[in-house]
């Protein structure tokens, strides 16, 4: 900046004794609501103090209506003195948190000064120098240039923020209403200024946004004014204020940001690259979920679970690495983890009643395939199984009820020979587990996984009874076995739990599953070695190859959006509950209206028992445009045609592929039109 007290060019103004210049949207600007720094503050309470705080304040913005009352209580005691109504922000905070029910805090003056600290670096992060406001300072020349801004911080800390944006030599010196108790709203604030430099109000200019403050208030003392109020950065601020209290509308506008985005030039599928970034609400905002609730539940760490939780953990990092709360969240892993190589170490024994934590999933089961869900060998046990009379590959519907499989499970021969083995799968998973920091040790660990019923929960909570759990999941189907007292779970989305519950969510997961998947197999066990536990998994080429043809840049999409959100989140202080809508809306987008790569890569998949949907390609083959048109005339014909939609199951995904050809798209969607199929699903 120019020296301001040179003498003013020819045409220029002239040279005024003193010259004050407003702080807050003149100097300064923030990328968001003044309100959403304050906010910040209360997310760190909220996450943080949850449990001692009153229940009737566990939300942010409850919770910023506490501080504003604490700073109108404030003011109204410093105006009690002849002052007008100003306070400091330590005193607030003070207030804060008595009103809050925190007053008994045994760190209370600890928490009153990280409070501070936390929103010093939260101005610093979301406050930005005006592009113009060094010109039309340096434009008027004064023997002094000093700050002059109502606000709660003093004129040191307020300084400070200046020469962080390397602004601060502009200014000899400074001053902030509540170091005086006097403020420009009031018009006391300026002869107090007057008296403190010894100048004539006409021989003062001050310069500021705020019509009522800075302009008018200043003039009925005589004072000069300049009203500073640019065209765009106004119009920017009225709208950073209107999406302050619209979250749809920001989140909206966050997700349209994207759509000028370039894919990266190894990108192999556009469209699903798109479509990732525009859905990332969803991913982000789950995740976000995960990262709040393990603040707040007080976890030691948060283990992502394979495959999904591979995709979810690079989100986690990604808000991590973007500082998206502000504040320190919890460390994260990957566990190595599948039902197969947890339900069989989870078992207290081998008994009928420990079975039917698996039958009430699955109630017709042959016992080759009870075998395998333990990891067993059925060779080891096929003259055993001969024995009582089973055929190992016969599917028995409610296995429990049958008399050889009950003989099967009391044999002493059997009992003998299964124990050790069960025994050494549940070493093997303890000592992987302990491998990754948790063992009986731990206090509380926190779960991710896409969700339904949270089965390899449960199975790690009743290897590990002496640790509490908890699992964060995306949805939540009702759960069919009783739940182990040390495992919690919460939903980002819907809760079969809920009294509003609506499943219409959880009727096609698969889709899901399959954008959230890995390419690095799934879990089959863990052997101990000399060299340590190694992971023993099975991949799927098959499955990989879609993988890599469509779920890959799908991914990518996503992970390309997080450093943004982060930004975001951090500066407008989202919450994950104000993302949820948005998240649902994406959702029922996915599996409503899916785009045609969905559709594609969904009916190329390999599908087996955990994602629902068996072996469609083979089945969808048989559909063809004749056998629609015969449906309509021929009642046989219909069932079969019905029968083969009832094996698709997703007629959405169906629909949406581009490779059926026309004609058949349109006698299909008349078909289900005319018989009111899909209504009846």
């Amino acid at each position: 900046m120019k020296d301001p007290d040179q003498k003013a060019p020819k045409g220029g103004h002239p040279p005024i004794d003193l010259l004050t210049v407003d702080v807050w949207d003149t100097v300064l600007r923030r990328r968001c609501h003044p309100d959403a720094v304050k906010l910040h503050l209360a997310r760190y309470l909220l996450l943080t103090y949850r449990e001692a705080i009153d229940p009737t304040y566990q939300t942010v913005s409850e919770l910023l209506k506490l501080r504003q009352k604490a700073e109108g209580l404030l003011g109204q005691e410093t105006q009690k003195k002849g002052f007008d109504d100003e306070y400091h922000h330590q005193e607030v905070y003070g207030l804060w948190l008595d009103l809050i029910g925190l007053k008994a805090l045994p760190d209370r003056l600890h928490l009153i000064d990280r409070l501070s600290s936390l929103e010093w670096e939260q101005e610093k992060w979301v406050s930005y120098v005006d592009s113009g406001i060094e010109d039309e300072i340096a434009s008027r020349p004064a023997k002094k240039v000093v700050f002059l801004s109502d606000f709660y911080w003093s004129g040191d800390t307020l300084r400070r923020l200046l020469d962080h944006h390397q602004v601060g030599h502009w200014f000899s010196s400074g001053h902030v209403s509540c170091d005086i108790g006097l403020n420009k709203r009031s018009g006391r604030l300026y002869p107090h200024i007057h008296a403190h430099y010894d100048v004539l109000p006409q021989k003062h200019l001050h310069m500021g946004d705020n019509p009522h403050a800075d302009i008018h208030a200043a003039k009925a003392l005589g004072i000069g004014t300049h009203h500073y109020l640019p065209e765009k950065a106004h119009a920017e601020r009225l709208l950073r204020e209107r999406l302050f209290h619209d979250r749809e509308a920001l989140i909206e506008g966050i997700v349209g940001g994207f759509q000028s985005d370039i894919p990266p030039p190894e990108t192999r599928h556009q469209e699903a690259y798109r479509f990732g970034q525009q859905w990332s609400t969803l991913f982000v905002g789950f995740v976000l979920e995960v990262m709040e609730q393990g603040i707040r539940d007080g976890v030691e760490a948060i283990y992502f679970l394979t495959r999904e939780g591979e995709f979810f953990l690079k989100i986690y990092q990604g808000l991590q690495e973007g500082s998206a709360l502000g504040f320190e969240t919890k460390p994260a892993h990957l566990l190595h983890v599948s039902r197969l190589a947890t339900f069989a170490a989870s078992l207290e024994s081998f008994s009928i009643k420990e079975m039917m934590r698996l039958w009430s999933l699955y109630s017709v089961q042959s016992m080759a395939a009870l075998l395998k869900s333990l990891g067993l060998d059925l060779g080891t046990f096929k003259a055993l199984l001969e024995k009582n009379g089973i055929d190992p590959k016969e599917p028995i519907t409610y296995p429990w009820l049958h008399e050889g499989v009950k003989a099967f499970f009391e044999d002493p021969e059997v009992l003998n020979l299964i124990g050790p083995l069960l025994s050494q799968k549940k070493a093997s998973l303890l000592a992987y587990l302990k491998s990754r920091g948790i063992d009986s040790g731990s206090r509380r660990i926190g779960l991710v996984d896409i969700g339904w019923r949270g089965t390899i929960q449960d199975n790690l909570a009743r290897t590990l009874p002496q640790v509490d759990f908890e699992g964060y999941y995306l949805g939540l189907n009702g759960f069919l076995n009783e739940q182990p007292r040390n495992a919690h779970k919460t939903a980002f989305g819907p809760d079969a739990r809920d009294p509003d519950f609506k499943g219409d969510l959880l009727h096609h997961v698969a889709p899901l599953e399959m954008l959230s998947n890995a390419s690095s197999g799934s879990v089959v066990s863990y052997q101990i070695g000399d060299e340590g536990i190694e992971v023993v998994t099975l991949k799927d080429e098959a499955e990989n190859q879609v993988h890599e043809a469509f779920v890959a840049d799908f991914q990518r999409g996503v992970l390309s959006t997080v450093s943004e959100w982060a930004h975001q989140i951090r500066t407008h202080t989202l919450m994950a509950e104000e993302m949820k809508a948005s998240s649902m809306r994406v959702w029922r987008e996915m599996i409503g209206s899916p785009p045609a790569f969905l559709g594609e890569a969904y009916f190329q998949l390999n599908h087996n028992e955990t994602f629902g949907v068996g072996g469609f390609i083979d089945k969808g083959q048989l559909i063809r445009t004749q056998d629609v048109w015969l449906a309509f005339i021929h009642r046989p014909s219909r069932l079969r045609l019905v029968q083969s939609l009832n094996q698709v199951g997703w007629l959405e995904g169906l629909l949406a592929r581009r490779d059926l050809g026309l004609f058949f798209s349109l006698s299909l969607r008349l078909f289900l039109k005319v018989t009111g199929y899909k209504e009846r699903l």
